[in-house]
């Protein structure tokens, strides 16, 4: 028998998953059992089945109320599909890696799925509303930016499938579970994500040297040519060059040019 929907029996009930959840986070799934919630929640093991039946019951309505309340903070942080909300939204999900108990509680919630088919469909479910999300966030962000066309169904949901993986894995290297965090890793990180979102890192909008330059040519119009800026040819014309604020360094050699390319992978080459 489930509780009826009256104030002091959601009361009890909400009071019951917080004792749940603590010993989920202290001590793991392992030890989440009725007689175990029962008595941190100060109550006889029959109170308890009363709201809960079986352990099953309870993981189920503990994991539901844990990713809904994640749910509701990526929904809100993909609310606003402006210039800001782009920073808004790394900041918000990558703060949740500065909060151990979250950490700790996701770290049991994936173990637990991992054996229980019933949490590993919840866990599934919630990771598909997580990347519709996203997902939705990339095709709102490219409307609003007028272009002629945004990305594709298939290219904007394998971008948020990304965005959703990569965040999840740095969760436990950040939290310093398994690494350690550190500012160059972070900073590459967050370029990383920045770019699966479609925007450039504040270091290439502002860099003045090559990965300036770099950042420049792969987010400018194509040359008028129509060849991709980061192939060896021969350049476009000199006021598209101009426009990027790139540009060939010819050879001092008389007959050769050598040509050294903006971008952080390239080597100079010689051609007649």
């Amino acid at each position: 028998m489930t509780a009826g929907p009256t104030p002091k029996g959601r009361q009890r009930r909400t009071a019951l998953l917080d004792a749940a959840e603590h010993i989920l986070i202290s001590s793991g799934g392992s030890q989440l059992t009725l007689r175990a919630v029962a008595d941190a929640a100060g109550v006889r093991l029959g109170h308890l089945q009363y709201y809960f039946p079986s352990r099953s019951a309870l993981v189920s309505a503990l994991l539901d109320r844990v990713l809904a309340a994640s749910l509701d903070r990526v929904t809100r942080l993909t609310g606003r599909p402006d210039g800001d909300s782009v920073d808004a939204l790394l900041d918000g999900v990558l703060a949740d890696h500065d909060d151990p108990a979250l950490v700790r509680l996701f770290t049991e919630v994936w173990a637990m799925a991992a054996h229980d088919p019933e949490a590993a469909a919840a866990v599934r479910a919630f990771y598909e509303r997580y990347a519709d999300h996203v997902a939705g966030f990339l095709r709102d962000r490219d409307r609003d930016r007028d272009r002629e066309s945004g990305p594709s169904e298939s290219a904007a949901r394998e971008r948020a499938e990304v965005f959703v993986m990569l965040m999840e894995g740095a969760a436990l290297f950040r939290s310093g579970v398994t690494g350690r965090r550190g500012a160059g890793t972070d900073a590459r990180l967050r370029s990383v994500l920045l770019g699966l979102l479609g925007e450039r890192s504040g270091a290439e909008r502002t860099a003045p040297g090559p990965v300036g330059k770099a950042a420049r040519l792969r987010h400018s119009p194509a040359p008028p040519d129509g060849h991709s800026p980061g192939l060896p040819h021969r350049p476009a014309s000199s006021a598209w060059w101009r426009s990027v604020g790139a540009g060939p360094v010819r050879a001092a050699s008389p007959g050769t040019r050598s040509v050294k390319w903006p971008t952080p992978w390239s080597r100079p080459f010689t051609c007649n």
